[in-house]
């Protein structure tokens, strides 16, 4: 399958915006290249437009395989736990959540054994937009940390993952909570958990 577009390196520089499968997906002509490369045939055409040049995509129709997904997550929990631009961070979110439920025990994994806080505060963000249940009890465990951050990221998650079995998880940290400042979290999470 041939997928044919024409961009604006002005716009994909500072940027750019594409759509694929009807969804707006948004990344630098770098980025575009680097995510297609591992599946996908690239073949540029010049135009006589300097500002533009037709990219033909081609597709590969098989599926990602157990050790590609695991080496996308990996590089995208790296780029969550670096210094790059928040909008970088972002698509890394975005590419995991795009894997979905094939990443989530390498997510769980890394929520549990990264030393990185705010690394495990966006992976249990991700989880809980995933929305798989396999990953509640990684979510329960980092519930009650010294970080305040990742326990409410988690309790978050927990209450988006929704479900009698996350509402179970809900109901038993709310019983175990000392924290005053996660009481209203947590309430907020067990009600939108009960609304799934």
């Amino acid at each position: 399958m041939k997928i044919l577009f024409t961009v604006s390196f002005l716009a994909l520089l500072c940027c750019g915006s594409l759509f694929a499968d009807g969804k707006p997906q948004t990344f630098t002509l770098q980025e575009l290249m680097q995510s297609v490369k591992s599946t996908s045939t690239i073949t540029s055409i010049p135009t006589q437009d300097i500002s533009t040049e037709t990219i033909v995509v081609e597709k590969s129709t098989s599926p990602m395989d157990a050790a590609t997904i695991s080496k996308k997550v990996k590089l995208a929990i790296n780029q969550l736990g670096s210094t790059i631009a928040a909008n970088d961070q972002t698509m890394a979110k975005n590419s995991l959540i795009k894997i979905g439920k094939p990443a989530v025990a390498s997510l769980s994994d890394a929520l549990i054994n990264d030393k990185r806080t705010w690394t495990r505060s966006q992976i249990a963000r991700v989880l809980g937009k995933i929305g798989d249940q396999s990953a509640i009890p990684a979510l329960e465990q980092t519930t009650a940390t010294k970080y305040e951050v990742l326990n409410r990221a988690s309790i978050e998650a927990l209450g988006a993952i929704g479900g009698k079995k996350s509402v179970a998880s809900l109901e038993k940290i709310k019983t175990a909570n000392n924290d005053t400042s996660l009481s209203k979290a947590i309430e907020d999470a067990i009600t939108k958990a009960k609304e799934k």
